[in-house]
């Protein structure tokens, strides 16, 4: 419970635009991945929502990133997070998200997905249940099957300034600063 209290409060005291590029100085020149978050954000805003707030794997200092777009819709929007972690097999990235969906049942009651990573299809296996340690708090939870796929992930987080992860509900830009340290520090064999 606690680690949502945590991710939520820095999520309220972080200003959503304080990270956005800025399109009003024509002398820049912008990455495409910051054209793409720039442009995602103005939509979002133009239909009065507070727009995006991507935290990064090196803000967060845990492991993960944290993303949340506000469409103004919901008072609570969902969160959205990729999560690095260390495994038998080395490192691995999976994400979460935040938000009501329906219960899968059983932990090994998994389904299998298709998620877009900058527009790649990849093989997923999904479930949706309660986070552990949380009361009511609903998470849905996207494991990457293949080693391909999850090779394909960790070079796109390790190429790009934002990633674009699309779980079936639109494009969730997921800012992957402090990426690298993350996954060698998960990679590290265990004693």
């Amino acid at each position: 419970m606690i680690f949502g209290f945590v991710v939520f409060a820095l999520f309220l005291n972080t200003a959503y635009s304080k990270d956005m590029p800025s399109s009003n100085n024509n002398n820049v020149e912008f990455s495409d991945d910051a054209k793409r978050l720039l442009s995602l954000h103005n939509k979002l805003t133009n239909k009065g929502g507070k727009g995006v707030k991507a935290i990064s794997f090196k803000e967060s200092k845990l492991q993960f990133a944290l993303t949340i777009l506000h469409d103004g819709k919901r008072e609570k929007p969902p969160m959205h997070l990729a999560k690095v972690s260390a495994s038998s097999k080395g490192a691995d990235i999976s994400f979460k998200v935040y938000h009501n969906c329906t219960l899968t049942g059983r932990d090994d009651n998994l389904i299998r997905r298709v998620i877009r990573i900058d527009d790649k299809n990849v093989s997923a296996l999904s479930g949706c249940g309660k986070e552990q340690g949380k009361d009511n708090t609903m998470v849905e939870v996207f494991l990457i099957k293949s080693r391909a796929g999850k090779e394909y992930a960790r070079k796109k987080f390790l190429e790009n300034e934002y990633v674009f992860v699309d779980f079936g509900s639109g494009l969730i830009p997921f800012s992957t600063e402090g990426f690298e340290s993350a996954w060698n520090r998960a990679d590290q064999p265990a004693l």
